[in-house]
């Protein structure tokens, strides 16, 4: 839309529509369309019964009905009614909840007379009513200007009014935004009901996914259709005729071009499919392509047919390109120990994010809890904070030491990026600090045990975080295997140092399932990350005695099942390392999927071997990756 704007096209000539927009559509397009300089004409009006003034004023009228009950009153005060003494209600609510504890006479004397002034205004007109609640914006005035009105209303009346019919009024009536007064250009936006009339140059239809457009019609469950056409009643039917006629008023409503959106997935990761009635628009649904190579069509029939499995094709990982030593060979040489084990989970998720460069979008919707990768950085953050203040180990007494550093580390989260949901990161506080302290207890007590002593935390090595800042080591752990230098840069949470060992630690936020039988996964190639940060500090210094470690930072787990030792490991991690590179460097590139391989994959929801009964099978036959491709050898 920004580029038609800028292209001379005006606003009064482009139009946005969807099946139904719901609040959180009409609030999206206008952040956007703000952030890109111009508005749109939608708009979320409030109903009056939504707005704290209508629900305060139905309450007052509701509440002699329920003999004025404690939560009813609490409510009306947090609308904004304003008693004749001031009272705090977040304290009126805590006495009248413990009463039965324990009597708090001033709290009850309080409460009798508010319930008391509301028994009196219940039956009052609305004007008086409307006058003892506090109005602070626009949209309060707008409100309490709607509620007059309906008084108004009611005083021409000649007979007495139920309750019913004036609690009607305030459900049935409706606060208005007025239109926005911007000097950017304004571009109309509404449901397909309301695009009904009215034609532009370029239409954008939003939401055009299954079930969505066209919209679902719901059988009535007391009386299906297949009773009502026995008994001879009307039917309600499956709506196809009006929404095909609809989806027609779109088409012809635009002059020059229709563009269509749709969402692959929801936010809980069910995958949703462009609308059936995309199929014969014609080939308007096609990606843009470089100059001179056809484009995709996104509903190419041939292109499904390429993908039947079995074929060990491009599809199914194996490339057979020419060029595609040379490619590799560039792409790995500078690998990273999570990306090698991205390769010993699934090679196709290596060859997809490493190589092609696929990424998957966060979410954008708020989330109540932090993000879990966040999360992490917090919890690694705290940690080294807490081991670097020792002066003193072990520490007598650290709850203290650790309460503290947990406040000021969320402290400053909180600064850079505030709570969405303040309660639940309190929540998340707390847990932080009864997790980190249980944790800090066993793992103290293991290193006084075993004789170790932190010695490095966060030990970092390679070039690329010399460019960040501080680095501990600044070049590269090399790898040489088939002729190809495999430069090895990372970050180690914690290096122990014992009386004739090193011992590198590696902490999980979570319960870290994934790690048991870490000495198992990491012989069959599983598990790498660990082994190659005990290789390159093997190598940095100048020792074959390392020994690498899990620490869950949650409780209930066993930790003696998430260690190995290099000694024992070296030889088989080598071999494996040479495996795996060898098949990169020859386009072999097989899915495998499980449980933990496709958690952080980009294209987990259409992967083709994970929903192909007949790739499953075959893929039964092996353990792990390194079993498939040794098969291939």
């Amino acid at each position: 839309m920004r580029e038609l704007l800028d292209g001379g096209t005006p606003a009064s000539e482009i139009g946005i529509v969807a099946r139904s927009l719901d609040p959180d559509d009409v609030r999206l397009l206008q952040r956007f369309s703000g952030e890109l300089g111009f508005a749109v004409s939608a708009r979320n009006d409030v109903s009056l019964i939504a707005h704290r003034l209508g629900r305060g004023v139905a309450a007052i009228l509701r509440a002699r009905e329920r003999n004025f009950a404690r939560s009813d009153v609490i409510d009306i005060l947090r609308d904004g009614f304003m008693p004749r003494e001031h009272v705090n209600v977040d304290r009126l609510d805590v006495a009248t909840r413990q009463i039965r504890l324990w009597r708090d006479e001033p709290a009850l004397e309080s409460f009798d007379h508010i319930a008391s002034e509301l028994r009196s205004l219940s039956s009052a007109s609305l004007d008086r009513i409307v006058a003892k609640f506090r109005l602070d914006t626009d949209l309060d005035l707008a409100a309490a200007a709607a509620l007059d009105d309906i008084a108004a209303l009611l005083g021409r009346w000649n007979h007495q009014v139920d309750l019913a019919t004036v609690l009607e009024l305030i459900e049935n009536t409706e606060l208005r935004h007025p239109p926005p007064a911007t000097r950017y250009p304004l571009v109309w936006a509404g449901d397909v009901m309301k695009f009904r009339g009215r034609s532009f140059q370029h239409v954008f239809v939003i939401r055009a996914q299954e079930s969505t457009l066209p919209q679902r019609r719901v059988d009535d469950p007391l009386l299906p259709d297949s009773e009502r056409r026995q008994l001879g009643v009307r039917e309600i039917g499956d709506g196809r005729d009006e929404e095909r006629l609809l989806f027609q008023l779109l088409l012809d409503g635009a002059s020059s071009s229709v563009r269509f959106s749709f969402a692959n997935s929801d936010a809980f990761g069910k995958i949703l499919r462009p609308s059936r009635m995309l199929k014969n628009v014609g080939p308007a649904l096609s990606r843009s392509a470089p100059a001179g190579e056809p484009a995709l069509r996104a509903n190419s029939r041939q292109l499904q047919l390429m993908q039947f499995a079995g074929t060990r094709s491009a599809f199914d990982g194996y490339i057979s390109d020419e060029k595609i030593y040379t490619l590799i060979s560039n792409e790995i040489q500078a690998l990273s120990p999570t990306e090698l084990e991205a390769f010993g989970e699934c090679p196709q998720k290596f060859l997809l994010k490493r190589i092609l460069g696929a990424i998957d979008y966060d979410d954008p919707d708020r989330e109540l809890q932090m993000n879990a990768r966040e999360k992490g950085k917090l919890d690694h953050t705290i940690l080294e904070r807490f081991y670097r203040s020792l002066n003193v180990f072990p520490p007598p007494d650290f709850r203290e030491r650790l309460n503290t550093i947990i406040d000021q580390t969320f402290d400053e989260e909180e600064a850079r990026v505030p709570a969405f949901n303040r309660v639940m990161r309190a929540i998340e506080r707390r847990s932080t600090k009864r997790n980190l302290h249980a944790f800090l207890t066993e793992d103290i007590e293991d290193l006084v045990k075993n004789g170790w002593r932190p010695k490095y935390f966060e030990y970092k090595f390679g070039p690329k975080y010399l460019k960040r800042g501080a680095v501990d080591h600044p070049e590269p752990f090399v790898i040489d295997t088939h002729d190809v230098a495999i430069r090895v840069e990372g970050s180690i949470d914690r290096i122990d140092e014992g009386e004739d060992a090193l011992r590198i630690v590696d902490y999980k936020s979570g319960k870290a399932d994934k790690h048991k039988d870490l000495a198992d996964k990491v012989d069959r190639g599983v598990r790498l990350q660990l082994a190659l940060y005990a290789m390159a500090v093997g190598e940095f210094f100048a020792t074959r005695n390392v020994r690498g470690a899990i620490k869950p930072l949650m409780p209930g787990n066993k930790p003696e099942k998430m260690k190995f030792d290099l000694a024992d490991a070296e030889p088989r991690l080598r071999e494996t390392l040479d495996l795996f590179i060898a098949s990169m460097l020859r386009g072999r590139f097989p899915a495998f999927p499980e449980e933990q391989s496709c958690r952080y994959c980009p294209v987990n929801h259409s992967c083709r071997t994970k929903h192909s009964d007949a790739e499953q099978r075959i893929l039964a036959n092996f353990d792990d990756p390194r079993a498939l491709l040794e098969s291939l050898e």
